[in-house]
């Protein structure tokens, strides 16, 4: 009897226990199918071979509360759980808005390449096209190794050098090319005929120059060029005037080289660039020498001499003959008879 009586009395202790923990389990369980289906989200998505230490970052916070519940700590641990899966979701969006960007990355690269082989960019931007099927391959590659990141960096350069391409369909045309190749050889035989003088009197006379023979030695000459063993001349550095021609002479073979090879874009900085060159060597003309005189008994000034018809037939233009002639005249209103002044173009 009394065996039965210590019976009955555990088993009223225990209903309420038994009724809490069959109250607590359905919430348990809800959580845990939840953490699963974030877990099933996520390996669907690939997040652990993406992006490894966030995924097994969220998976031990889900192992440790799932532990906490079954402790009995479920109360205790609400606000962590939301933490816990919102992480999840966060990883998840990345993972699938990352994807979706790099697809749509991937089709502007195609489309792109497409419109380039349509204006037949191969003939002239060839290395440009190069580029672009590099950075996508290295793309394609980090994506096929779950390197998210690195195949965005990839796939965004490719797709930003091909849209160069596109850019400048309309500025590297064949015929701009040739008409420019054209204004640079003319310039450069214009200026084999010029006179000039730098700013320390040193005076560089016209020489002969045949455009069309340098044309054909050119032509020889660049077909033993190669990328590595070519090279631009040095421009940052101050090229002094008796150079300067010379320089504007070996950017057009490089234009000329560069053209041979289908690489319009570099032919046509290297035919600019001689442009430039040649135009500021241009700029250095000397219209005459002037040997100072007396003049019924006074010595002639700047004013006098910017003043003659055969001269400028203006005084006031004297400043220029002095500028030019600064190495020699310190003092403006002090010239001496016999000094041979650099008279520039006006």
């Amino acid at each position: 009897m009394r065996f039965f009586s210590t019976v009955l009395l555990l088993a009223t202790l225990a209903v309420p226990f038994l009724q809490a923990q069959d109250a607590a389990s359905p919430d348990t369980k809800k959580l845990q199918n939840e953490f699963t289906e974030l877990t099933d989200q996520l390996k669907a998505a690939q997040a652990d071979l993406y992006y490894p230490e966030r995924y097994v970052h969220v998976q031990t916070l889900f192992t440790g509360l799932e532990k906490r519940m079954d402790d009995g700590e479920r109360e205790k641990i609400e606000g962590e759980s939301n933490r816990a899966k919102e992480e999840a979701g966060e990883l998840l969006s990345l993972v699938n808005d990352k994807i979706i960007w790099i697809h749509i990355l991937k089709d502007d690269i195609i489309s792109i390449l497409d419109k380039a082989e349509e204006i037949k960019a191969y003939e002239w931007g060839r290395d440009i096209l190069d580029e672009v099927n590099d950075y996508y391959f290295r793309g394609i590659d980090a994506l096929d190794n779950h390197d998210l990141e690195k195949a965005e960096n990839h796939f965004i350069h490719a797709k930003k050098l091909a849209l160069e391409i596109i850019d400048k369909e309309e500025v590297l045309k064949t015929t701009q090319l040739q008409a420019l190749k054209e204004e640079a050889l003319k310039l450069l035989e214009k200026t084999s005929q010029l006179t000039v003088a730098d700013d320390n009197g040193n005076i560089i006379m016209p020489f002969p120059f045949d455009v069309d023979a340098f044309s054909k030695e050119a032509a020889e000459e660049i077909k033993v060029y190669t990328r590595d063993t070519v090279s631009a001349p040095d421009t940052k550095r101050v090229i002094p005037l008796e150079e300067l021609w010379s320089t504007g002479r070996d950017f057009i073979k490089l234009g000329l080289w560069e053209e041979s090879n289908s690489n319009a874009i570099h032919a046509t900085a290297f035919f600019s660039r001689a442009k430039n060159l040649l135009n500021k060597y241009a700029s250095q003309e000397v219209y005459r020498l002037y040997t100072v005189k007396w003049k019924a008994g006074r010595k002639e000034c700047l004013w006098t001499i910017a003043g003659y018809p055969f001269i400028y037939g203006d005084p006031f233009l004297w400043p220029k003959i002095w500028v030019k002639n600064k190495y020699k005249i310190k003092d403006p209103t002090v010239i001496l008879p016999g000094w041979v002044l650099i008279i520039p173009v006006k």
